[in-house]
């Protein structure tokens, strides 16, 4: 009895698609993962910067209104020495600067209401951009869902954490965030089981596809390499690399600041002197 060997027949246009599918899944995972990176470094910019707010801010507030004293000092005492008098002294210092003035109070006041940083603030969104981000939270909620996970238990806990990076965009109002998570989510399975399309019709498919989604992975790589580029960063790495040595950089950056609010308020105080000896003169010369 003769034996017959099966001979299946594989499609080589199938093996691309399968190929193109794969390719597809694995930029969608890149998107997810840069997506998650980003927001962890730019969670981490965040809590350096808020913390460096924190400890120096009120050292900046003291050391801004001391220059802007000793400026309305120095322009007292010129013009006490060109002749002009008190009370016109006083006007003229007034109105030269009023606008200093009114923007150190404007400053002072906005941190002491809101002290911290406002740089991972989001525009404003159009009524569109509000109607896709409603959208798009909705259909994301339900995918990460706690309930979905079931008796999992390290499936329930990224559930937990990807709806936590999900509500966090969405009460930010963080559209490109969420556009980027459906997108490192999407799956283009269909696409390539979709029977119902030739096999050439699910190759055009896939490859606009994976055009879109390497429009997401230039814009991640162009948005990394902008905070990397911030002063938040740099903060940031400076402070990782003194803890790494077991020092404290805020610590030396206060003792720093001190020492110019010190410096200035040294000037400061020889700028009165001067000013009240100039006066006891003109008193005399009276």
């Amino acid at each position: 009895m003769s034996s017959s060997a099966l001979i299946v027949f594989v499609d080589p246009r199938q093996v691309e698609i399968d190929q193109l599918l794969a390719r597809v899944q694995e930029m969608r995972q890149q998107v997810m993962t840069m997506t998650l990176n980003l927001e962890s470094l730019q969670a981490e910019i965040f809590n350096v910067e808020r913390e460096y707010h924190s400890r120096l801010s009120e050292s900046y507030r003291e050391l801004e209104e001391t220059r802007l004293s000793t400026q309305e000092f120095s322009l007292r005492l010129r013009l006490i020495r060109e002749g002009v008098i008190a009370e016109e002294i006083e006007s003229r210092v007034v109105a030269c600067f009023r606008a200093a003035r009114e923007r150190l109070e404007k400053q002072n006041s906005a941190d002491e209401s809101d002290p911290s940083p406002t740089s991972a603030s989001n525009p404003s969104l159009t009524a569109d951009q509000k109607r896709q981000l409603q959208q798009i939270y909705l259909k994301l909620a339900k995918d990460y869902h706690p309930d979905k996970s079931g008796s999992d238990s390290i499936f329930f806990a990224q559930n937990i954490e990807m709806m936590t990076r999900v509500n966090r965009a969405y009460e930010e109002q963080d559209l490109q965030t969420l556009c980027r998570i459906q997108e490192g989510t999407a799956d283009s399975t269909h696409h390539a089981l979709d029977n119902s399309k030739s096999i050439d019709m699910r190759k055009r498919k896939l490859i606009r596809t994976m055009r879109h989604t390497k429009q997401f992975i230039n814009g991640l790589n162009v948005e990394v390499a902008r905070v990397k580029a911030s002063e938040g960063h740099q903060l940031k790495t400076r402070f990782e690399v003194a803890r790494k040595n077991g020092t404290d950089l805020f610590r030396g950056l206060v003792r720093d600041m001190q020492r110019k609010v010190n410096c200035a308020r040294h000037h400061l105080d020889t700028l009165r002197q001067q000013l009240n000896h100039r006066l006891q003169i003109s008193l005399k010369e009276e």
